[in-house]
């Protein structure tokens, strides 16, 4: 699971900074290396300097600590609500002390909506006698917008899950979104990696999909339950507002298929006309990896509820992952120990992501000369000598930077520790991770963890 990888990280890395030994000349620049060597190892090239080392790691957290904003923005202007047991999930509201200002305050538009979507969700939820008549009628196969009485009552869509993480919470936002466009309940089928991974988002109530729900599994852009092949096929038509394209009944879900693929070579997915023939259907099962949510703003009937949901469009991801994604307890002191013990010490905190698409491979090497390239241009990284042996003088400031390497692919983070533990730089800052008399954390290699510390954006 996720979360074991990120405790493995965590217990195999431990949080434990260095500092100089002595008098540093006048100002070299630390770079706080994050390196994969056990406390073990740190004891034996550092001997009885490691308890110093521990009180600097721990001091400059402290100062990080006391500079942080002495009441936070616990709700976030209203974004979250106050109805929940802080104890069974502490990062919804211990998160904003680590978080920077929000550039974008929510409006009082998207607040009411919020709270109005959490008090519909508890009325039709799982649990709910309306969620049992919904799923009755569903099991009947027939839509719900035969039966007038019960049309519009409680309307769903399941979310199913498809790739990484990533894609997965940038589609579980676009869907909540379209929830909250469409007035739908949204319930999320977990797959067992992610249990645990966050908590619950609405008060009072579950978004997780029930075991027993009978349509979470095989489908694809072939399906015939998709809305493109029930509109090839003639089940649904535009001109159609009763029922089915031959005058009946509609089936009782329709399929929503949004993969990255297939959205280029789709021409009816963000077209008015089709949502509303989507919005015919009281169940909806969708499939995404993208981050549909833009998408949306294409739609004529949607663009007035986002634009004052949303004053500013860049905000829409900013608003809905802190709505929705807040690590579980477990996950939640992992992510606090990494960056606490790694990165909220530091003056200056640097991430590099590399991301190798398969289908436009760029060869190692020329990645790794672009990344150094890019640093050293940008004076992100000091360049440094062919030589171990110190290069110049040392500038007159002292500062401590972080460099947090993401990669499925090891090596990045392994060449370019060694670059900056076997060489001096030329500017005469120390960035040796062995050498205690200046030391420089400076970059670890993770797979899972940035995923987490997405969260501090």
């Amino acid at each position: 699971m996720v979360t074991d990888k990120l405790e493995e990280a965590a217990a195999g890395h431990p949080p434990e900074a260095e500092k100089r030994r002595g008098v540093a000349g006048p100002g070299a620049a630390t770079v706080l290396v994050l390196v994969a060597l056990p406390l073990v190892l740190v004891s034996f090239f550092f001997g009885d300097q490691t308890a110093s080392i521990a009180a600097d790691s721990l001091a400059r957290l402290h100062r990080f600590k006391e500079s942080s904003p002495a009441a936070a923005d616990r709700l976030l202007g209203g974004l979250l609500s106050p109805d929940f047991d802080e104890a069974a999930c502490r990062s919804r509201y211990e998160a904003s002390r680590r978080w920077k200002p929000s550039p974008f305050p929510a409006s009082p538009y998207l607040v009411e909506r919020l709270r109005r979507y959490e008090a519909n969700h508890r009325r039709c939820g799982p649990g709910t006698a309306r969620y049992r008549e919904a799923v009755a009628q569903l099991r009947s196969g027939r839509n719900a917008d035969a039966d007038a009485d019960n049309h519009g009552e409680c309307r769903y869509v399941v979310w199913l899950p498809i790739q990484g993480l990533g894609n997965r919470m940038l589609s579980l936002a676009s869907t909540f979104l379209y929830a909250l466009l469409t007035a739908r309940v949204v319930l999320v089928h977990e797959p067992p990696e992610m249990e645990g991974l966050f908590c619950e988002p609405f008060p009072g109530t579950s978004w997780l999909l029930p075991p027993d729900f009978p349509y979470k599994a095989g489908f694809s852009a072939g399906s015939n339950e998709s809305y493109l092949n029930m509109l090839k096929n003639g089940v649904v038509r535009y001109d159609d507002d009763g029922g089915g394209g031959g005058g009946g009944a509609l089936p009782p879900y329709v399929y929503f298929h949004l993969e990255q693929i297939h959205l280029r070579l789709q021409n009816h997915t963000f077209c008015e006309e089709d949502h509303r023939v989507l919005d015919r259907f009281n169940w909806m099962v969708l499939r995404s990896d993208s981050y549909f949510a833009v998408a949306l703003f294409l739609v004529p009937a949607y663009r007035a509820e986002l634009d004052r949901m949303f004053p500013a469009k860049g905000s829409l991801f900013h608003h809905l992952g802190r709505y929705l994604f807040h690590p579980g307890n477990r996950a939640w002191g992992i992510v606090e120990r990494f960056y606490d013990g790694y990165l909220a010490g530091a003056d200056e905190r640097l991430g590099l992501q590399v991301r190798i698409v398969p289908e436009m491979a760029v060869p190692f090497d020329v990645m790794y000369e672009q990344i150094l390239r890019c640093t050293w241009e940008h004076d992100l990284l000091p360049q440094v000598t062919n030589t171990s042996e110190p290069g110049g003088a040392r500038p007159p400031s002292t500062k401590v930077k972080a460099v947090l390497v993401v990669s499925l692919k090891r090596r990045y983070y392994e060449k370019l520790h060694g670059v900056y533990y076997t060489n001096a730089t030329a500017t005469g800052e120390v960035v040796a991770d062995a050498d205690p008399v200046a030391h420089v954390p400076f970059v670890r290699h993770c797979e899972d963890v940035h995923a987490g510390l997405k969260l501090f954006d």
